[in-house]
């Protein structure tokens, strides 16, 4: 027998609106916070290869670990989209395709004060 953990655990509390405060959670859990390199990458090599299901996906699948992006990180994929997509030597329409379709649905907003 499989016991599917992500069933078996109770729903999350998490309060709604595009960001939230992670400490809020009310129990432990895995809570990756993706950089801009990371989402960049992971749409551009999905879109060279044809991947059907990507890492930022199979996490937010398990139920165990939900994978959250900084509010700034869309910005900063739009800038450098067109440069990392030559980089793979894929179309840019392609990866951008996999970020409106794949990546973006899958990832929250978490309320993370970040600073340069």
């Amino acid at each position: 027998m499989t016991l599917d953990r992500a069933a078996s655990a109770p729903p999350l509390l998490v309060p709604s609106g595009s960001a939230f405060n992670p400490m809020v959670l009310d129990r432990t859990m895995l809570l990756p916070v993706l950089d801009a390199n990371a989402v960049l990458v992971e749409a551009c090599s999905l879109a060279k290869h044809g991947g059907r299901q990507d890492r930022v996906t199979a996490l937010a699948s398990t139920g165990r670990a939900t994978p959250y992006i900084a509010a700034h990180v869309p910005g900063e994929v739009d800038e450098h989209l067109a440069k990392m997509a030559d980089h793979f030597e894929v179309a840019e329409r392609q990866a951008r395709r996999v970020l409106d379709q794949q990546i973006w649905p899958a990832l929250r907003v978490v309320d993370y004060e970040w600073r340069r």
